[in-house]
């Protein structure tokens, strides 16, 4: 009877803590979809200067990032459950993390460079 108890609150324990650090991804990965519409509407004011296109681009990138985001959600959310199953939640929640920040980097650096040029 005591190790059904013991057994119980460990999976619980793995769940809840699966549910938190899914909060915290899903947050970042919308942090970085905004930087994302950052990099997008900085680059394309280097490419053209029609503040019309300009808008028309800014409002249709954010459907389409935000779909892309609900999708990214989605699917950490399946990782990092079936990581917890088999024992390697740490390490996909790693993943998960990197390649969030990875994407933070580049569509950060895609937007100074694009400011930059822009100045010039």
């Amino acid at each position: 009877m005591v190790e059904k108890r013991s057994s119980f609150w460990r999976s619980a324990g793995q769940t809840i803590l699966v549910y938190i650090l899914w909060l915290g991804l899903a947050a970042l990965s919308l942090y970085v979809m905004m930087q994302a519409r950052e990099a997008i509407t900085a680059f394309f004011r280097l490419v053209t200067l029609n503040r019309w296109i300009i808008g028309a681009i800014d409002r249709f990138g954010l459907f389409i990032l935000g779909l892309i985001a609900l999708i990214v959600i989605l699917v950490e959310e399946n990782y990092l459950r079936e990581g917890a199953t088999e024992g390697k939640l740490l390490r996909r929640f790693g993943i998960l993390l990197g390649g969030t920040v990875i994407a933070y980097v580049l569509f950060y650096a895609i937007e100074r460079i694009s400011i930059e040029l822009l100045v010039q």
